[in-house]
C-alpha cells in the first residue's frame, strides 16, 4: 500500500466498524450520507483537478499506487469520500450522546463568515486563500441567514476532528514524518503560513470541505425522516 493509501485506510477503520454498533447504527444513515457527499464531492474534485493542472498543489509519485483519474490520483478522490465519512459519523456520535455545546449564535457565525470572506477578498492574488476563504465565508453567511441548528455539533465535532485527526492525518500528508510530502503545495498561492507542516488554508480547507457535507447530510436525513412518517 502506498502511504497515501495507509492514511486512507487507517482513517476509515474505526469509523466502519463502529458504523454497526447497536447504539450508533450509522450505517442506516448512509442513503443521506452518500447523496450529500456525493454532491459536495464533485465541485471538491474539480476544484483539485484545476488546482493540480495550475500546480497550486501536487502529489509526489512515491507515496502512491500509480492509480490515477485525469491528473488526480486515486487515493485523492477516495479522500473526498472517506474524510467526510470519519468526520459525518463522528458527528451523529456526538448527536446520539447528546452532548451539550455551547450556544453560538447566528450573529457569531455570520461575523466569522463575514471576516473570513473579506481576509479572501484581502489576499485575491493567493489562489488557494482567495478560493478557500470566499467559499467558506459564503457558506457561513449563508448558513447564519438559514440559521441551522446542527452549527452547534458542526463546531464541536470540528474541534474535536482538528485538534486530533486532521493533525495527524494532515500532518503527514504535507511531510510531517517524511522527507517527501505526499502532497506538496505551491507556497506563492498560499499565505506561506503552516502549522507543524500543514498550510493554514488547509485547516479553512478542511471546514468548507466537513461542513458542506454534514449540511447536505441533515438535510437528506430530514427528508428521509419526513417520508417515514407520511
Amino acid at each position: 500500500m502506498s502511504t497515501y493509501s495507509q492514511v486512507l485506510a487507517f482513517s476509515i477503520i474505526v469509523p466502519l466498524i463502529f458504523s454497526f454498533h447497536n447504539k450508533i447504527q450509522f450505517q442506516k444513515q448512509w442513503a443521506a450520507f452518500f447523496k450529500a457527499n456525493i454532491l459536495v464531492a464533485i465541485p471538491f474534485l474539480i476544484w483539485d483537478e484545476l488546482f493540480t493542472r495550475n500546480e497550486v498543489w501536487g502529489f509526489t509519485n512515491e507515496h502512491l499506487i500509480g492509480a490515477y483519474l485525469f491528473n488526480l490520483p486515486i487515493e485523492e478522490i477516495l479522500f473526498f469520500i472517506i474524510i467526510p465519512y470519519c468526520c459525518t459519523f463522528t458527528y451523529e456520535v456526538f448527536l446520539k450522546l447528546k452532548l451539550k455545546t455551547r450556544n453560538i449564535t447566528h450573529s457569531l457565525t455570520l461575523g466569522v463568515g463575514i471576516i473570513i470572506l473579506l481576509i479572501g477578498g484581502l489576499f485575491y492574488n493567493k489562489i488557494y486563500t482567495a478560493v478557500t476563504f470566499i467559499s467558506l465565508g459564503t457558506l457561513l453567511v449563508i448558513l447564519s441567514a438559514q440559521k441551522k441548528e446542527f452549527i452547534n455539533t458542526f463546531y464541536l465535532t470540528y474541534l474535536v476532528i482538528t485538534a486530533s485527526f486532521f493533525l495527524l492525518v494532515n500532518g503527514i500528508l504535507t511531510g510531517g514524518t517524511l522527507e517527501n510530502p505526499p502532497v506538496w503545495y505551491n507556497n506563492s498561492e498560499t499565505l506561506n503560513i503552516r502549522i507543524w507542516t500543514i498550510p493554514i488554508e488547509d485547516f479553512f480547507y478542511s471546514m468548507l470541505l466537513l461542513l458542506s457535507n454534514i449540511w447536505l447530510f441533515e438535510i437528506f436525513k430530514s427528508n428521509a425522516a419526513e417520508q417515514q412518517n407520511n
